[in-house]
């Protein structure tokens, strides 16, 4: 469905949580079944991503449609989040990440 003000801020609580935890490395939002995505939305992921980052954290995107990733790209100034085309290939990409020790 739609990722947008309606339920923007709950997406980003929920992904806080994640990123929060030490052990974590990469987040994936798995994008298939997001329909549209506003302003706030990508607001809202901006913030996270800028947490994430500061942490040595990836934010991830899988399977997003061709429009969602259009509209991300054109409501953010940053266009720091990297899109996979889908779960397995950011699999393969968390795989390659290096060892923390």
């Amino acid at each position: 469905g739609p990722l947008v003000y309606v339920n923007a801020r709950v997406a980003s609580e929920r992904l806080a949580a994640l990123r929060r935890r030490s052990d974590c490395k990469a987040v994936v939002l798995d994008a298939s079944s997001i329909t549209a995505l506003d302003s706030t939305a990508v607001r809202e992921f901006q913030g996270v991503v800028s947490e994430m980052e500061r942490r040595g954290q990836h934010f991830w995107v899988a399977a997003a449609d061709e429009r969602i990733k259009q509209a991300y790209e054109r409501l953010s100034a940053e266009h720091r989040v990297r899109f996979f085309a889908s779960l397995d290939e950011a699999q393969r990409a968390f795989s390659a990440l290096p060892v923390q020790h």
